[in-house]
């Protein structure tokens, strides 16, 4: 356990415990950019980003805003190198629109790692997302290996020769 949990809701308690389960796989989770709305609110996805996050900075479709309905938290880890502020993001219907919102829950923590070289990271991660009725559906029975194609940069050729992708 890197973070105290005294004085916070068990809902932030998890949320906080999901970012120590997911600080071993900073390398693997990190990604370059924010993904499309789609691909973010996928439930229990989590990425890191080299970037300090607000709400303005997350995805959102049409029709409908993310909303931070509590106050921000802020908490340091036992050896105090390492600071967070963190808040969770429900969505909420636009002005004037009709749409009914997904029923998204995402946490952003904002980290501050060591107090002399002050790198900032972000950890997104989607506890709730979108209704999977709604995330377009690939039907993989369907999907050749011709397909895959695209993929052949990043294999040897000696294996894209056996795909028959040369």
């Amino acid at each position: 356990m890197l973070f105290s949990k005294e004085g916070l809701t068990p809902e932030q308690q998890r949320a906080i415990s999901k970012l120590e389960v997911a600080i071993p796989m900073y390398d693997y989770l990190l990604v370059p950019y924010l993904p499309t709305v789609d691909r973010l609110c996928v439930s229990d996805n989590m990425l890191f980003i080299e970037n300090h996050l607000s709400t303005s900075d997350i995805p959102r479709s049409k029709g409908w805003l993310w909303n931070q309905s509590r106050a921000r938290q802020s908490k340091s880890d036992q050896s105090g190198d390492i600071e967070l502020n963190f808040f969770k993001l429900n969505t909420r219907l636009a002005k004037h629109s009709k749409s009914t919102p997904p029923p998204c829950k995402l946490w952003v923590f904002n980290i501050r790692i060591g107090y002399s070289n002050n790198k900032i990271v972000s950890f997104v991660w989607c506890e709730r997302g979108m209704d999977t009725t709604s995330i377009p559906h690939c039907d993989i029975d369907n999907i050749d290996v011709k397909d895959l194609a695209f993929l052949k940069p990043f294999i040897e050729e000696v294996y894209a020769e056996e795909l028959g992708w040369m």
